[in-house]
């Protein structure tokens, strides 16, 4: 692997530094025609502000307002003014984008790759940013009648990384089973010492299928769900679970106690292999290392190893008096290390 000095490597990372910087304002710009357009269809859409945000993020995140580090900084006021100034302009006389394709193009590689540094550089930490970069992705492309392979390929990229980081990590709290509410049910769940729990649940014919709870029993032994959101696929639901969990024990300083189910489970489980919600579940088969032989055929191939089958079991106190018996007809060895005792010879 050749070695370089550190002026060495920064002129070899600065030309593809340059290269992101560059995609990233022409993303910026090709928000700043998306955002007017939404302004010419639907003046007070949310989905303006949203776009706002993500030239916040975008800016700060490429350092493009920093002086130090980019020779084109800008501040990140001049880029909002742009954005802003397109709006207004769409409101009074229309949005103009353009080549729409190719300003499609910009914004869609420009959000990939930011998509992919936080992969890269925050992994499990911005999975739902990740994923809000994706579902950008995806609404640009309606709006804008993009319609290619590229925009699929990339945003199941995204999603598909957000996954694998999720497959590794254990969620808090226990799995759960035969907890059921309104159609959904209960598949993870955290029981806070203050008796509070931050469900997991999943419907599969509802609408969206995903929801996270808040959960707890009243003085009177009523069970209640409050505070529910509701997801359209399972990654997001998962992210949400675990950031609600945290969430709460950060903001009032408690930590888990054991599911009340779990620790019923742990009493009763007779195999334990898991505790997993259902209580003396069948763990792993075990090989048949007979490969399928009786034991008298197995006595018959290896008579040395095996004692014959006669019917009965053997008995372990007969087999023990046997031994007993045999010691003591057998005459006592003297001690072999005898010689040892006296000492070396002179």
């Amino acid at each position: 692997m050749p070695s370089y000095t550190l002026n060495e490597l920064a002129e070899k990372v600065e030309p593809q530094a340059r290269r992101d910087k560059a995609l990233i304002e022409r993303c910026i710009d090709g928000l700043g025609f998306y955002a007017a357009q939404i302004a010419e269809e639907d003046r007070n859409s949310s989905k303006i502000e949203k776009t706002r945000t993500f030239v916040e993020t975008l800016v700060g995140y490429w350092g493009l307002n920093d002086s130090e580090y980019y020779t084109k900084a800008k501040p990140l006021e001049d880029y909002l003014r742009v954005l802003d100034d397109r709006v207004s302009e769409a409101r009074t006389s229309g949005a103009v984008a353009g080549d729409v394709f190719q300003t499609a193009l910009n914004v869609i590689y420009g959000l990939y790759q930011y998509g992919e540094e936080m992969v890269v550089c925050q992994g499990a930490d911005a999975m739902g940013d990740i994923l809000d970069v994706s579902d950008m992705m995806k609404e640009i492309a309606r709006a804008w009648d993009f319609e290619s392979d590229i925009l699929d390929s990339l945003t199941a990229r995204l999603e598909s990384e957000v996954r694998d980081m999720l497959g590794s990590i254990t969620l808090p709290g226990h799995p759960v089973s035969g907890v059921v509410n309104v159609g959904y049910a209960v598949t993870q769940a955290v029981m806070f010492e203050n008796g509070l729990s931050i469900v997991l649940a999943h419907h599969p014919d509802a609408p969206s299928p995903f929801v996270t709870w808040r959960f707890g029993v009243d003085d009177e032994g009523g069970k209640w769900y409050e505070w529910g959101h509701y997801f359209s696929t399972e990654s997001r639901a998962k992210i949400d679970y675990i950031s609600r969990v945290g969430d709460y024990a950060e903001q009032y300083g408690i930590t888990e106690r054991p599911l009340p189910t779990a620790a019923a489970e742990a009493d009763a489980e007779q195999n334990y292999n898991m505790i997993d919600g259902v209580k003396n579940n069948e763990g792993e088969p075990k090989p048949d290392l007979t490969d399928g032989q009786t034991h008298k055929k197995l006595c018959e191939l290896a008579p040395e190893t095996l004692p014959e089958d006669n019917g009965e079991k053997p008995s372990v106190l007969k087999q023990i008096r046997e031994s007993r018996e045999a010691s003591r007809q057998s005459p006592k060895q003297k001690p072999e290390r005898e010689n040892e005792l006296q000492g070396p010879e002179l």
